[in-house]
C-alpha cells in the first residue's frame, strides 16, 4: 500500500458504500492501514469509517508524533486521549501548535500550552492565547507583550478590555 491517493479512495469506498462490503473485507484493509504506521491514513479511517479500531490507531498516530494528526485526532475523534495528544503537541515547544491546540481542542490542558507560548516569548501568539484561548492568564501574556518594543498598545488595551469582560462575567455569575 503506497499510493496515497489510491488508499484514500478506498477509506472513501468503504465509508460511502459500507452497506456493500462484508466487514471482513474492511477489517482486513484496516490492518493493512495499522501496517503502514502511517498517521494520516490512521487518522483518516479512524474519522471516515464508523467501526473503527480507534485506538489501534490512535496508537500509531501517537507514536509518530506528527503535529497535524495528533491535533486533528484529538480534535475530530470522539474518545481520543486529548492529554496524550497534547503532550505531544506540547514537547514540539512550538507556540503556533500550542495556541491552535488550546484554541480548538476541548479538553486540552490550556495553561501547559499557555506555558510553551509564554516561554516562546513571541508576541503575535501569545496576544492570540490571550485573545481567543478561554481559561488563558492573560495578565501573564500581557506581561510578555508589554515586554517587546515593537508591540502595537492597540493589542494590549484589546487584552486589557478582555479581560475585564472575563471579570465582571465572573462576578455575574457569583
Amino acid at each position: 500500500m503506497q499510493d496515497r491517493e489510491k488508499i484514500i479512495r478506498q477509506i472513501e469506498k468503504y465509508r460511502n458504500n459500507s452497506w456493500f462490503y462484508n466487514r471482513g473485507e474492511i477489517e482486513d484493509f484496516e490492518r493493512r492501514i495499522l501496517e503502514c504506521r502511517n498517521s494520516e491514513y490512521c487518522y483518516f479511517f479512524a474519522r471516515e469509517i464508523r467501526d473503527a479500531d480507534i485506538e489501534s490507531h490512535e496508537k500509531v498516530v501517537l507514536e509518530e508524533k506528527i503535529f497535524k494528526y495528533n491535533y486533528l485526532f484529538a480534535k475530530n475523534i470522539i474518545g481520543a486521549d486529548v492529554l496524550a495528544h497534547g503532550k505531544v503537541v506540547i514537547d514540539t515547544c512550538n507556540p503556533k501548535f500550542n495556541y491552535m491546540f488550546a484554541r480548538d481542542v476541548r479538553g486540552a490542558l490550556v495553561l501547559d500550552h499557555g506555558d510553551v507560548v509564554l516561554q516562546s516569548g513571541d508576541p503575535k501568539y501569545n496576544y492570540l492565547f490571550a485573545k481567543n484561548v478561554v481559561g488563558a492568564d492573560i495578565e501573564k501574556h500581557m506581561e510578555i507583550l508589554k515586554k517587546d518594543k515593537n508591540i502595537d498598545y492597540v493589542y494590549l488595551l484589546d487584552l486589557e478590555k478582555s479581560m475585564e469582560k472575563a471579570k465582571q462575567l465572573v462576578k455575574t455569575y457569583q
